[in-house]
């Protein structure tokens, strides 16, 4: 059903005129009153139920009944509706006030005298809309919202006020009906090649991007080297914070040399991850399921100059590790005119989405320039200090010449110098 901005509507009375005049003979005068045109203020409403308390919204309570409706406005006065009219509203939620994320819900009225103008939203459809914007953290969560009012002639919505009026907007607090399960803040690498000393394990803390909740981004991921087989279990904060072993997780079985598999808290045992190498350690923590990858003692320049590809059988630009566990990576190659724009990769997959070391925090290209032949810049490692590595280094002025590239993985920094 197409909607119509309501500040329009004062033509609508005109539009119904014409198509009744349209069927009337000429010589038969005739008077059509012209509908009036709704102002701001014609229609009113106040907050209900959830909107109009002073405490969170739990939707807790509504868990043995989903189908339970929960007010959400009623409808207060409207005159110069026109004759027939269904006045109609949407419930907007975001998680941010700039509503770049949202999902609608459509208020519908209560069935019985009492409640025919009040809407009410079912507790089910809450909580998807609360799930949707702004994840499974359980506790209270700041919710914003924005009602626009829709006026039904004949079959068509009209917009009351404007596109950009709402009858009613704001932010409530709300806690979602609780799943059942609780992601910590941080988690923790116990191995061989880091520590087993539950007060020392702070400095081998897994990567989680600082800015999402854990609940909306449960991945979290370690980046380690091992000089031999390695074992492994998994210390959460509770455990860092408390010194206590009681809610370690590992694997069921001990010495579990899988490279994915499950994770358990109950009789944890200790994972292996045998041989020699560097590797990736990614957990889902809502999932509970791992995964470990071997990376190899180089990464790969990827893009243009080689054909922007990530299978392993294509053509490959390594930059080799000056030695093993130094995570400083250097090479020389020919960057043809027109070609300049690449990242890295720390292993071909052939998946675009893993192990990406890029110029920003994004899928996005980066334009440089040299300055006396260098340029020195920021580099981001999926996984590590960045939750994706995608972004491109880009020279567009570039007239085609050698490159000698450095990338330091320390201090995430990257070293381009021009090779006359």
């Amino acid at each position: 059903m197409k909607k119509y901005s309501l500040f329009l509507l004062g033509a609508l009375g005109l539009m119904m005129v014409a198509c009744d005049e349209a069927n009337i003979p000429e010589s038969i005068p005739q008077e059509n009153p012209q509908e009036p045109a709704l102002s701001i203020g014609d229609i009113t409403v106040a907050r209900a139920g959830a909107l109009a308390a002073s405490t969170p919204l739990n939707l807790n309570d509504y868990v043995d009944d989903l189908e339970e409706m929960i007010p959400v406005l009623t409808l207060t006065d409207a005159v110069n509706v026109p004759e027939g009219a269904d006045l109609s509203f949407e419930l907007i939620m975001s998680n941010n006030d700039s509503f770049s994320k949202t999902y609608t819900l459509y208020p519908q009225y209560g069935e019985t005298d009492a409640t025919s103008k009040t809407l009410y939203v079912s507790a089910e459809d809450w909580n998807n809309a609360h799930l949707y914007v702004v994840g499974k953290n359980p506790k209270v969560q700041t919710v914003y919202y924005r009602i626009p009012l829709y006026v039904n002639v004949d079959g068509s919505d009209y917009r009351y006020g404007s596109t950009d009026y709402y009858i009613l907007e704001g932010t409530l607090e709300e806690m979602c009906i609780d799943e059942g399960f609780v992601i910590e803040d941080a988690y923790y690498f116990l191995s061989n090649a880091t520590t087993w000393d539950l007060g020392a394990e702070g400095d081998y803390m897994f990567y989680h991007d600082p800015d999402e909740s854990v609940y909306d981004n449960p991945v979290f991921t370690y980046v380690f080297y091992q000089n031999g087989d390695n074992w492994w279990k998994i210390a959460p904060q509770s455990s860092y914070e408390s010194g206590s072993w009681d809610f370690i997780l590992g694997t069921e079985l001990d010495g579990d040399d899988s490279e994915s598999g499950v994770l358990t808290d109950v009789d944890p045992q200790a994972g292996k991850i045998p041989g020699e190498g560097k590797f990736e350690f990614k957990i889902n923590m809502e999932t509970m399921e791992y995964d470990v990858y071997p990376l190899a003692g180089a990464i790969y320049l990827v893009g243009a100059p080689q054909g922007w590809t990530t299978a392993p059988a294509g053509d490959t630009m390594p930059l080799n590790e000056t030695e093993v566990g130094s995570l400083i990576y250097t090479g020389t190659y020919e960057i043809p005119a027109g070609d300049f724009m690449f990242r890295f990769y720390h292993a071909l997959l052939d998946n675009w989405d893993l192990f990406s070391i890029g110029s920003q925090n994004n899928d996005a290209s980066l334009e440089i320039s040299f300055t006396n032949g260098i340029y020195t810049g920021p580099v981001y490692q999926e996984g590590v200090n960045a939750t994706q590595g995608k972004g491109n280094w880009s020279c567009p002025d570039w007239t085609g010449g050698k490159v000698a590239f450095t990338v330091n993985l320390n201090d995430f920094t990257i070293e381009m110098k021009v090779v006359n």
